[in-house]
């Protein structure tokens, strides 16, 4: 309903919001021209934190040396049906002669149990006594009673707060239950001993723990687990099957083919980087000022990435080969990588290690590059483990997101804080037009009451 003024005639309602909107109006306009550029500049930091990440997301595995492809085995016929070999940093390329004579196993002993009377629903138990299980020099009991069924001797076992490394298991057989007990390591170090009430027990069967035993170009060589690290540096050795009568060949050297993809991936990753940042920072005459112009923080990332290129040298490189230009990568005058594909062949044919020095390891650029990486996306983004609550781990971009995101709150704050003035307003205004227009009605009543005095005729 419209509440017309029975004095002035005025409508009130309509006078009331053209006036509480005057005086509002600036203050509207100018919190939602702040909240406006507040929401374009967190749109364009999301883009520039998608487009790092993506960045950061193509050179992180590249830094492993087996990803970029430093190196690479080559396997003889029927070798990879023995063994497996994986390569990491401070490998010598080389070839190799492997044997596998045994497969390193775990230790297992299989115990009879005592069967239940004929015609009995009972289950079948282990003699009661005190069990002592000896592994590596360490031990633990356990103390069984005549009313103990196999499943909670297993449960006692395995739940144990001294295991060793001993798991329990119950075999369901033809000619009755047996209690299972396999070590959890391999190696002859983890065989182990059970003993009842202090005397050694003599299990039904026993598979007795060994070593694995190969031979390396003659050379023998033992290891308690089937997976052997430790035999030639940056080198892991995985065994899967015996085979005594002949060893087999593997090769390992550099894979340039690799290599090469890794560095053109590289190039372009990089180069997709530079111009989204370039979209989100560069004034074109004629179009819209994008978001980021000008901007500190992104220009800062801007000259950290190009001086990570024009002055990155590496520590481990020969000394005609420590740059990026000495692999044909260059830089135009708009930031962008160049790569002369012949200078790069060239230079992974006359020293592949020195070409996967100056990417790879801990001194290398893509770890350069992930410290410029971590300033700006935070440790969380590389680091697993860090703890991604704590200020200490954020980048740049999340310390600017909180930021903005605490002033789009205060500005809310103004928001409520204009909506309850509006109220006062509201209230105020009306108040006063409604006084005016009783004013104007009793004005107007006295008016009439006088007029129709003057009308009165005389007598």
């Amino acid at each position: 309903m419209s509440s017309v003024g029975l004095g002035t005639g005025l409508n009130i309602d309509q006078m009331v919001q053209v006036m509480v909107q005057s005086d509002l109006q600036p203050k509207q306009n100018q919190l939602q021209r702040k909240e406006n550029e507040i929401n374009t500049e967190l749109a364009a930091i999301s883009q520039l934190e998608k487009s790092l990440q993506t960045f950061f997301d193509a050179i992180k595995p590249l830094q492993e040396p087996e990803k970029f492809g430093s190196m690479k085995v080559n396997y003889g016929t029927d070798a990879e049906d023995y063994f497996s070999v994986t390569t990491d940093e401070g490998v010598v390329p080389g070839t190799y002669n492997l044997q596998v004579n045994k497969l390193a196993t775990a230790e297992k002993q299989t115990f009879a149990t005592i069967a239940p009377a004929p015609g009995s629903d009972d289950p079948p138990k282990v003699a009661s006594g005190t069990y002592t299980i000896e592994q590596n020099g360490k031990s633990f009991e356990i103390e069984l009673d005549e009313d103990t069924p196999l499943d909670k001797v297993v449960e006692k076992i395995n739940n144990h707060p001294d295991n060793t490394g001993v798991k329990a298991n119950l075999v369901n057989a033809k000619d009755g239950a047996y209690l299972s007990l396999t070590s959890s390591k391999t190696g002859e170090d983890y065989g182990f001993n059970v003993k009842k009430d202090g005397a050694d027990l003599a299990p039904a069967k026993k598979d007795a723990a060994q070593n694995a035993v190969f031979f390396l170009d003659g050379i023998e060589i033992t290891s308690p687990d089937n997976k052997v690290d430790d035999a030639i540096p940056g080198m892991t050795i995985n065994l899967k099957d015996v085979d005594t009568s002949k060893a087999y060949r593997f090769t390992i050297e550099a894979d340039t083919d690799k290599m090469s993809k890794s560095i053109e991936g590289f190039v372009e990753a990089y180069n997709t980087l530079m111009k989204d940042v370039g979209t989100l920072t560069k004034s074109v005459v004629g179009q819209t000022r994008p978001p980021l112009a000008g901007d500190t923080m992104v220009t800062n990332l801007q000259r950290q990435l190009r001086t990570e290129m024009s002055t990155f040298t590496s520590p481990l490189g020969s000394a005609d080969l420590k740059k990026l230009t000495d692999l044909g990568i260059t830089t135009d005058i708009n930031g962008q990588l160049k790569l002369d594909k012949a200078d790069l062949k060239k230079a992974l044919e006359d020293n592949p290690d020195d070409v996967a020095a100056i990417f790879t390891g801990e001194k290398g650029l893509f770890s350069e590059m992930q410290d410029v990486m971590d300033v700006y996306l935070g440790k969380s983004s590389s680091d697993d483990s860090s703890d991604k609550s704590t200020d200490s781990s954020k980048g740049l971009i999340e310390k600017r997101v909180d930021s903005l995101n605490d002033e789009l709150k205060d500005i809310k704050d103004d928001w409520k804080g204009l909506n309850d003035r509006q109220k006062q307003l509201d209230k105020r205004y009306r108040s006063q037009l409604v006084q005016l227009d009783l004013a104007v009605s009793k004005m107007n009543q006295t008016m009439q009451s006088m007029n129709s005095l003057n009308t009165v005729p005389r007598t």
